[in-house]
């Protein structure tokens, strides 16, 4: 069975004094990244395998140390600039030619999927108490005037819209939720995001789901 292997930017490598509850949070956010691939692969026979190398540097130099072997695969970090800048950030990670067609970019970051849906929002966070209920987050002027691709900082901009229309209520006081950890709340909203429509708006994700095709086969029916 082929196995697809993708080295991603975020959560935490993993040490023996690790507190549980970032073990559990970074397994949580392998798990989401999981689904929204299995959305459209999930018809196709094969492993699926996720390494989680924490910041850009350490999932880079994972990635780095598999090349040429047989756990060789794709590499996925944040741009973290706009798009059409892909080359200096190529020229950062120092990765060389030869390498760069296995390097695929989430523009801006991470976060930017959850601005380009911004449905998810009331789905990820059901369980807080929702202020300004009748107005729609698309709304919003955070993204709503904005081409959701050159938003600088996106997760600043979800902390934003998180602090605006959700508290988390406690013993009878309110605080503002906050978009506290990649891992946490970013979890909650990836496993939301709807892959056809990310491929749809994101060129970079339909580049690579698309590659990952060749080397994986259609399941026999049962």
């Amino acid at each position: 069975m082929a196995i697809v292997r993708i080295y991603i930017e975020g959560g935490t490598v993993a040490h023996a004094n690790d507190a549980a509850a970032t073990v559990a949070n970074t397994l949580a956010l392998r798990e989401a990244f999981y689904k929204l691939f299995n959305q459209r692969l999930g018809h196709y026979d094969f492993n699926l395998e996720l390494e989680l190398g924490g910041g850009w540097v350490p999932t880079r130099n994972s990635w780095f140390k598999k090349l040429g072997t047989a756990d060789e695969g794709k590499l996925l970090v944040d741009l973290d600039r706009p798009a059409g800048e892909e080359d200096q950030r190529l020229l950062q990670l120092n990765i060389e030619q030869p390498h760069q067609h296995l390097v695929y970019f989430m523009v801006q970051e991470m976060e930017t999927f959850f601005l380009s849906q911004p449905a998810i929002f009331n789905l990820a966070f059901a369980n807080r108490k929702r202020i300004k209920p009748d107005q729609a987050i698309a709304d919003d002027d955070t993204i709503a005037y904005n081409e959701v691709r050159d938003i600088r900082n996106p997760a600043r901009v979800v902390n934003t819209i998180l602090g605006r229309y959700y508290r988390i209520e406690k013993r009878g006081k309110g605080r503002k939720q906050k978009y506290g950890s990649k891992l946490r709340e970013g979890a909650l909203l990836l496993e939301r995001v709807n892959l056809e429509q990310l491929t749809q708006n994101f060129p970079e994700m339909l580049a690579l789901v698309t590659a990952l095709f060749p080397v994986v086969k259609i399941k026999e029916e049962e």
